[in-house]
């Protein structure tokens, strides 16, 4: 299943593959602090049996995935397959494009520049929709991740291990790419961020602060609801409660 949904993730789009780096990180990283135990023989059996389910599958689904693109005139097998992968790979690595609502990747964690899609005028009131994170969960997680690093690294707790790859397999990738990139590059990142953020309150047994820091992240949903759906509203509101940035413009 981990497989088949791998293929799918690619399929869709090409960071997937950046998780199944670090999924294969967290593979090979169990299989050499318990290698012991496991025995030659059956890693072997483990490494080809997840060949099959981690490369053979997810590459078979990524080209029935093409299915119709090669129905198109003028399509050659495989062979036009392999030439979009190099297209796609040309196209993004030689982009030169610019956009108002770009951000880099070290602006992401900190919420800095929303992306500004859609705003309309209503009357007196105005419709508009940004692209961001809640400021609660992505500060507060950020906080939680840096006092993860320093203050539980070095126990070897292996449910932050695991979670400190699988953000970084989903983040780090982003910093060597120069071309024109968004917050929602970030968002894959999230889920880790978040689970970062509950284990650390867990560990610390702070259970008020994880009641507090919920009760404000719904509150700080429900406050900019209507700049991430485009409900009508004063813009007043907005600019006097909302746009806690100067980067940040929501209507």
């Amino acid at each position: 299943l981990s497989g088949l949904f791998m293929g799918l993730a690619i399929a869709s789009k090409w960071p997937g593959i950046y998780a199944s780096m670090g999924l294969a990180t967290v593979f090979f990283m169990g299989l050499f602090y318990n290698r012991k135990r496991i025995g030659s023989k059956k890693i072997t059996l483990t490494i080809v049996s997840c060949f099959i389910f981690f490369v053979t599958v997810p590459l078979v689904i990524y080209c029935a995935s093409y299915i119709p693109y090669l129905k198109a005139p003028y399509m050659n097998g495989f062979a036009s397959i392999f030439q979009n992968q190099i297209d796609i790979y040309s196209y993004h690595s030689n982009l030169e494009a610019t956009h108002p609502y770009s951000s880099s990747w070290w602006q992401w964690p900190l919420d800095i520049r929303p992306i500004f899609y859609y705003v309309d005028n209503v009357g007196d009131l105005k419709e508009g929709i940004s692209s961001f994170g809640n400021p609660v969960v992505w500060w507060g997680g950020l906080i939680a991740l840096i006092f993860a690093v320093f203050t539980y690294a070095k126990r070897i707790d292996k449910n932050l291990i695991f979670l400190f790859v699988a953000i970084l397999a989903q983040f780090l990738p982003w910093i060597v790419i120069d071309r024109c990139t968004f917050i929602y590059h970030y968002f894959p990142s999230v889920p880790f961020l978040i689970l970062i953020f509950a284990y650390v309150l867990k560990l610390e047994k702070a259970k008020i602060t994880a009641c507090v820091v919920a009760v404000c992240a719904v509150i700080t949903f429900v406050m900019f609801y209507p700049v991430l759906s485009g409900m009508p509203i004063n813009p007043t509101y907005v600019k006097d409660f909302l746009e806690w940035l100067s980067t940040w413009q929501l209507i």
